[in-house]
């Protein structure tokens, strides 16, 4: 069985070996750790589940992915998209132009995305719908908006970035 015993010697093994995959998922030290803290207990709690189908570490490593994931895109969820409506102050004289064409750019950009990522971004951070409607709307999971919407951010940065 799978931690008999005491577990803290395998759970701080493990850490050791899965904090780099945490840190490269979510980004920070800080959320990495706290993507593992979720993690151990999952795994805690799913322990009777596991059926030693395949190696346990493949097993938690899978689970620690899945949590960094999900920290990554709950945290992409407060993450500003959208361009402000009014220009600031320090832009030059034609900021309106530079600001309606951001916009017009931005708006390419999304219908460029899968259709599946359109639908999410234009919910959420179009008509500012909360997850729980998108998902209901859309017949899936809160987990699986957070997610779909997290990808979808990081598709628009990678092809916008070639437009600066």
């Amino acid at each position: 069985m799978l931690l008999e015993g005491n577990p803290e010697p395998w759970i701080r093994c493990c850490t050791r070996r899965f904090l780099p995959l945490a840190r490269r998922v979510a980004g920070s030290d800080e959320h990495a750790r706290d993507a593992l803290h979720a993690s151990w207990l999952l795994v805690l709690d799913k322990l009777q589940q596991y059926r030693g189908t395949s190696p346990a570490c493949g097993w938690v490593a899978a689970i620690v992915r899945h949590e960094a994931l999900h920290d990554a895109a709950e945290r992409s969820r407060t993450e500003p998209l959208l361009i402000q409506e009014r220009p600031s102050a320090d832009l030059p004289p034609d900021a309106a132009l530079y600001v309606a064409e951001l916009r017009r750019l931005l708006m390419e950009t999304i219908n460029e995305l899968p259709p599946t990522f359109q639908e999410v971004v234009w919910l959420r951070d179009i008509e500012d719908r909360p997850n729980a409607e998108v998902a209901r709307r859309l017949h899936i999971s809160k987990r699986n908006v957070a997610t779909r919407l997290h990808r979808a951010h990081r598709l628009l940065r990678r092809r916008l970035q070639g437009h600066r």
